[in-house]
């Protein structure tokens, strides 16, 4: 589990957001109901790239 992360249990719906990391990684935290919690997923957002740097996207692709 990562830091900032958002996890919601199915069975509740109940929703926790960390701000530390377990110890444990490799386990999804559990809901004060007893369920194991996923993490919640948000769409990809397109976002526009700055000047400066479509500027050095633009500049890298120029040399190969």
């Amino acid at each position: 589990m990562n830091e900032r992360q958002t996890y919601r249990c199915d069975s509740c719906n109940c929703e926790a957001k960390f701000i530390r990391s377990s110890a444990d990684d490799r386990t999804n935290p559990r809901c004060k109901c007893g369920a194991q919690m996923k993490k919640f997923y948000s769409k990809p957002a397109v976002r526009r790239m700055s000047a400066e740097i479509e500027t050095i996207a633009v500049a890298k692709t120029n040399r190969n």
